[in-house]
């Protein structure tokens, strides 16, 4: 067919028309943008469309470091879809391009130079769709672990073993983190460490922390001086799950589990969780609800060899206790967007928890002509005891629009948590004597905590950065404790002997500074101060003296330094000084005689403890690999331990003490690769000794510990949507300076045997992934068992002693995921209004 010339000739001066406007708009593009260069200093310019190639605005463009993923520059699109990013030092950078509800996109190998001080990228297309883009743009998707300048991110939306499963699960597949059978966490080797849920102190404990909420886990070895100097061997932040995209999102989960220790299956563990997020416009709302029934099952086995003076006795005790807890906690708020730049949220959460525990210890003490000395029987209920905690935050974040990088931040946390405990002791003497005896002691506890945190960053001089904040901290606990006694639960009377209160209140005023900058985009380097007066005031009913040591004045430096040698290698080094203040249970001065031949107290004359840590790391990062290695090195004095000694023939007696000072040593490694498109492999490792100087520790094996632990994850991507992960996880034999047993009681410190554990899970996603099922399969040999031989010499007494302990370990979950969006972008959402428009004309 002839096309006519009067429309072939229209279509050609429409054609070069279109042209000539394009020219002059990247003309005056172009002059806007050298407009911007400065010395040194470049512009990026970036359009961004979507699959419609209609122009997105408010997209988010993000200049990155490719060797760290620090942050440069960045800017946010206009109506046009495009942004001019200024101030962006010569050098190659990684961008990457994001919008709410799209997929985000990296754009590698983009240069600014003093040949070339403007790039003008071609449009860069983000849509909703999970394929990959051609050429330089793929598809953003993060590694299950990240390493930065001060921390290392484990994603765990990435793993599938921790389905289904609680934040006490998923610390156990962190590298460098160890988690024992009672729950209590380690970074390093170290207990002291500091846990904290989006970056403040909680309540919540771990096991009350559904995994599918939580986002990802931020490991901080020497965190900077904006931290708390809290927890020596550094901090662990919990990040939960936050949705912010246009329109209702909907995720709820739920799951059921099974576990077994080699001899009973133990059913009825499940849980259940809703997220709700409603994003309008200015306006973000958002709702979560989460349950969980778990049951523990435990059985311990010690053997205790005494010599008091010139007596001799040899312990056995056996040890099963059955737990069932039911937390609950819901938690919501709303995120105000005023403009751009100014930003408030509110938050409000409330926990209900309820927990029931029963124990049966049966103890026999003989001497050492095998004849009975005492022989004896107890059952320990611990009946529903809710407890209830609230907590309430308020935020407000202003980002500067004149000065790029000026941002401004006040945060207030309020907690308040009440929690009633009781104990009942029943027990059965066969010999010397036969009678029964019956205890309750009921405890009342109340904690309170107020935070209030202002924070200020700036750019300052060329290429700095500057920062400055002020905190204040309030704690307050206040315990209440009654003892009754009888020979049964009918004739039971008050001990005011035994009655008391406790009051302990700390208060810390806390101020920091940190500087930064880079020396000619290779070096790059962090200078910091926090300066901290603290005090805290104990109180006790039976004492009338208050105990208030002066208020102590601490100057917590931290130094980060790191050189980019090219794009693939690079170190860096990093200090902090820290600080363990005692906390309300090592403080607590009421005798804990649960188990009347394991006694336990706490020691209000504890002073805080310090430490120096030091690190020196190497990154490599080369296409589908990365290997990072560092070595460290960490000075403790006043080390604050549990310590356990013989008071009499057959009893012993644990409290807290300060240590003199220890010396670590360590090496850590990690290695992650792409095998294959369906495969990548991370391997985790480290090894530390520890040399500790202690005039108390009379046994010279428990001043010198050399351990190693390792961390083998497997994931596996195949076709049809499933997913495989296997884990494997190997603690080496370690010294242990806490007290292990009946409630943490009797076996003292001592050497831990070497613990293992393989986990396993298996993931099929159904209906555009909205829908998913996964199985997951923890500690599948059921080997985490714990076996400690501990030692205890004093001038008079002497003891040596040998507990196991095991627990319903291995466990099964089959968990259910759905995930449901109405989201529509910003055009889309502009074609329903202009529809409902129209329909409303019609209508009138």
């Amino acid at each position: 067919m002839k096309v006519p010339t009067k429309i072939f000739t229209i279509s050609f001066l429409l054609i070069l028309s279109m042209m000539n406007l394009h020219a002059q708009q990247r003309a005056a593009l172009l002059a806007e943008a050298n407009k911007l260069v400065k010395d040194g200093k470049g512009v990026i310019v970036c359009s961004v469309v979507d699959d419609a190639d209609t122009p997105l605005e408010y997209a988010t463009i993000t200049v990155l470091n490719p060797q760290d993923s620090s942050m440069v520059a960045g800017g946010i699109s206009d109506e046009n879809g495009q942004s001019l990013i200024s101030d962006v030092p010569y050098g190659n950078y990684l961008l990457r391009i994001g919008f709410i509800g799209y997929k985000s996109i990296f754009v590698a190998n983009v240069a600014v130079s003093k040949e070339k001080p403007v790039n003008i990228l071609s449009k860069q297309k983000i849509n909703t769709s999970t394929k990959q883009l051609k050429g330089i743009t793929v598809t953003a998707e993060r590694d299950m672990i990240q390493t930065n300048l001060d921390k290392r991110v484990f994603n765990v939306d990435k793993s599938i073993v921790s389905d289904g499963s609680t934040g006490i699960d998923v610390l156990e597949n962190v590298p460098s983190v160890t988690v024992d059978l009672d729950g209590n966490v380690s970074l390093r080797g170290s207990s002291s460490v500091t846990i904290l849920v989006d970056g403040r102190p909680t309540n919540l404990t771990m096991d009350e922390i559904p995994a599918d909420m939580i986002e990802r886990v931020e490991v901080v070895t020497n965190p900077s001086a904006r931290y708390e100097p809290d927890g020596i061997s550094g901090i662990i932040n919990v990040v939960l799950k936050k949705k912010q995209a246009l329109g209702l999102n909907l995720s709820l989960t739920l799951g059921a589990g099974m576990s077994d220790d080699n001899k009973n299956v133990y059913l009825g563990k499940y849980n259940a969780s809703l997220s709700l997020n409603f994003r309008v416009k200015k306006v973000n709302l958002f709702f979560n609800y989460n349950f969980f029934r778990f049951s523990f099952n435990n059985r311990s086995d010690l053997e205790r060899d005494n010599v008091f003076g010139t007596d001799s006795s040899h312990l056995s005790q056996t040890s099963t206790s059955a737990m069932i807890g039911t937390p609950q906690s819901i938690r919501g708020g709303v995120n105000y967007f005023i403009n751009d730049y100014n930003t408030i949220s509110f938050e409000v959460g409330y926990r209900r928890r309820a927990s029931k525990r029963t124990t049966d210890i049966y103890s026999l003490t003989k001497n050492i002509l095998d004849d009975t000395i005492s022989n004896y029987d107890q059952i320990s209920l611990s009946p529903v005891t809710p407890s209830h905690s609230i907590n309430a935050s308020l935020s407000y974040q202003y980002t500067s629009k004149e000065v790029k990088g000026r941002e401004l931040s006040v945060d207030m946390y309020f907690s308040n948590d009440n929690r009633l405990s009781s104990s009942e002791i029943d027990r059965s003497y066969y010999y010397p004597l036969a009678y029964k005896s019956y205890q309750e002691n009921n405890t009342n506890a109340n904690n309170k905590r107020f935070n209030g945190q202002v924070d200020f960053v700036t750019p300052i001089g060329n290429g700095g950065r500057l920062e400055a904040g002020y905190k204040f901290s309030y704690k307050y606990n206040r315990d209440t404790y009654t003892y009754l006694v009888g020979t049964s639960e009918a004739d039971l009377v008050e001990d005011t002997d035994r009655n008391e209160k406790s009051n302990y209140t700390d208060i810390v005023n806390a101020a920091y500074l940190i500087y930064s900058n880079s020396i000619k985009n290779k070096f790059k380097y962090q200078l910091g101060v926090r300066a901290e007066l603290a005090k805290n005031i104990s109180k006790l009913q039976s004492d009338p003296e208050t105990f208030s040591p002066k208020p102590y004045f601490n100057v917590f430096p931290t130094v980060h330094l790191r050189y980019d040698f090219n794009d693939i290698h690079s170190l860096q080094l990093g200090y902090s000084m820290r600080v363990r203040r005692p906390n309300g249970w090592q403080l607590n001065p009421y005798l804990n005689d649960m188990d009347n031949l394991n006694l336990q107290q706490g020691n209000r004359k504890l002073k805080p403890e310090f430490t120096h840590s030091i690190d020196l790391g190497y990154l490599m990062v080369y296409k589908k690999s990365s290997v990072s290695a560092s070595v460290f090195y960490r000075y403790r004095y006043d080390i604050i331990s549990r310590y356990t000694i013989l008071i009499n023939d057959s009893t012993t007696y644990t409290t807290f003490e300060n240590l003199d000072n220890s010396h670590s040593y360590g090496i850590e490694l990690s290695y992650q690769q792409d095998l294959w498109k369906f495969w990548k492999m991370s391997l985790n490792g480290s090894l530390f000794q520890t040399f500790v100087n202690a005039d108390s520790l009379y046994d010279e094996s428990l001043r010198n510990d050399l351990a190693w632990q390792a961390r083998w994850n497997n994931t596996f991507t195949l076709p049809l949507d499933f997913q495989l992960q296997l884990t494997a996880n190997y603690r080496s034999p370690t010294i242990t300076l806490n007290s292990m047993g009946h409630e943490s009681g009797g076996a003292g410190q001592g050497r831990m045997d070497a613990m293992w554990n393989v986990d396993f899970g298996i993931k099929k996603s159904f209906l555009k992934k909205t829908i998913s099922l996964s199985l997951r399969v923890s500690d599948i040999f059921n080997s985490r068992q714990t076996h400690v031989v501990s030692y205890g010499t004093t001038s008079t007494s002497s003891y040596s002693s040998e507990m196991t302990g095991m627990r319903d370990s291995r466990s099964v979950w089959l968990t259910f995921t759905y995930n449901f969006s109405n989201y529509k972008s910003k055009q889309q959402q502009r074609k329903t209004d202009r529809s409902e428009d129209s329909m409303e004309e019609e209508m009138y």
